[in-house]
C-alpha cells in the first residue's frame, strides 16, 4: 500500500498507524503522485492554522479527512497527534458502521452510533439507523427508529448516552462524546458492568467519571470550549 506524504515529513508517526490500520497491506513509501491503492498524509501551516488532509484508497473505495489546529499551539506532539487523528478518520471512513449490538454487550446506538450521529440532521441519523439490523436481544432493546432518534436527542442535551439491560438483563452502560480540534464528535470513551441500577449512587459517579475522562480527552485533542 503506498504512501505519500506532502508538506511534512513525519513518517514514523504516519507509516506507524498505517501498517496497525492495515497490517495485510505491503508498506511502499513514494515521494511522487500515483493511482491506486494508497494513502496520501498532507499538511499545509499557515499563519493561523495548520490543516492536515489525508486521503486513502482501497480496493475502490476512497476516505478523506481534514483537520486544523492553531499554529500557536502547534509543537511536535501536537502536530503528529493532527497528522494520526486525520489520517485514522479517512481509514474509519473506509469501513461499515458495526452491526447492531455487535460490541461485546454494548450496542452500538448509544457507544457508537451516537458518536457517528452528532452534528448530522435527522434525516441523516434516520437514514443511518434504518440501515442498522434491529435485533430484539432483551424485553428492553430498543428497536423503534423514532425512539432511538428521541434518545439521541436527549443525549446531546444531557452529554451522555446510558444503556440499561438492552443486550444483556443487568448489564448497563455509560458513554460519553470526545470532541477534536473542530468541536466534531468522533469518538466515544465508555464504561460497561453489572451496575445495581441506573438509579443507583455508584452509577452516578461512574457518570461523573466518564464525561471527565472525555473532557480530558477531547483537550488532549485540541478541542476547546
Amino acid at each position: 500500500m503506498k504512501l505519500l506524504l506532502r508538506g511534512h515529513d513525519d513518517r514514523y508517526a504516519v507509516e506507524q498507524l498505517q501498517l496497525a490500520l492495515f497490517p495485510e497491506e505491503p508498506m511502499e513509501p513514494v515521494t511522487e503522485p500515483f493511482s491506486g491503492d494508497g494513502a496520501v498524509s498532507s499538511l499545509h501551516t499557515g499563519a493561523v492554522w495548520l490543516t492536515a488532509t489525508a486521503e486513502i484508497t482501497l480496493h475502490g473505495k476512497t476516505g478523506r479527512a481534514c483537520r486544523r489546529l492553531r499554529a500557536a499551539e502547534a509543537d511536535v506532539p501536537a502536530r503528529r497527534r493532527l497528522l494520526q487523528n486525520t489520517y485514522y478518520e479517512a481509514a474509519m471512513c473506509l469501513r461499515e458502521p458495526p452491526a447492531w449490538g455487535s460490541l461485546s454487550g454494548v450496542r452500538p446506538t448509544k457507544l457508537t452510533t451516537r458518536a457517528l450521529l452528532e452534528g448530522r440532521t435527522p434525516a441523516e441519523a434516520e437514514k443511518l439507523l434504518r440501515r442498522q439490523s434491529m435485533t430484539q436481544f432483551t424485553p428492553h432493546t430498543v428497536t423503534d427508529v423514532d425512539a432511538l432518534l428521541q434518545e439521541i436527542e436527549d443525549c446531546r442535551r444531557c452529554g451522555y448516552a446510558i444503556e440499561n439491560g438492552e443486550y444483556k438483563i443487568g448489564l448497563r452502560s455509560i458513554s460519553a462524546p470526545i470532541r477534536t480540534v473542530d468541536g466534531c464528535v468522533r469518538y466515544t470513551v465508555g464504561v460497561i458492568g453489572m451496575f445495581r441500577s441506573t438509579r443507583s449512587d455508584e452509577f452516578h459517579a461512574a457518570i461523573e467519571r466518564v464525561c471527565a475522562a472525555a473532557a480530558m480527552i477531547s483537550a488532549a485533542l485540541g478541542y476547546r470550549e
